[in-house]
């Protein structure tokens, strides 16, 4: 692996991902872990935001998503391209790793 220099940005992170996919980056890895009450249109912030980065084009084509989310918060098995490939307890929380289905960035 080879990680370039950290970047931060101050935005909301469901509007970054779509500032990331116009200026056409793509990530290996992305963590996401949204504060745990917080929510987006209609649903937990953590499902949306694994809605969106499944449906907007900022993953390489082996990219993994890690979400850190509450432990009674279930999130699918399968989101678009993503497929869940372990899901890990840590005391009220959990870990839920999705792996890039091989052919569909």
């Amino acid at each position: 692996w080879r990680a370039g220099p950290p970047e931060l940005h101050r935005m909301p992170a469901q509007r970054l991902i779509q500032v990331l996919a116009a200026a056409g980056r793509r990530f290996d890895v992305v963590y996401v872990d949204p504060p745990y009450e917080a929510w987006h249109h209609d649903r937990p912030l953590a499902a949306a935001l694994l809605e969106q980065l499944a449906t907007t084009p900022v993953l390489d084509l082996r990219a993994l998503v890690l979400v850190q989310h509450r432990a009674d918060l279930s999130l699918p098995d399968r989101q678009g391209s993503l497929a869940l490939e372990r899901r890990r307890p840590y005391g009220s929380t959990h870990l839920s790793v999705y792996a890039q289905q091989s052919g569909t960035p």
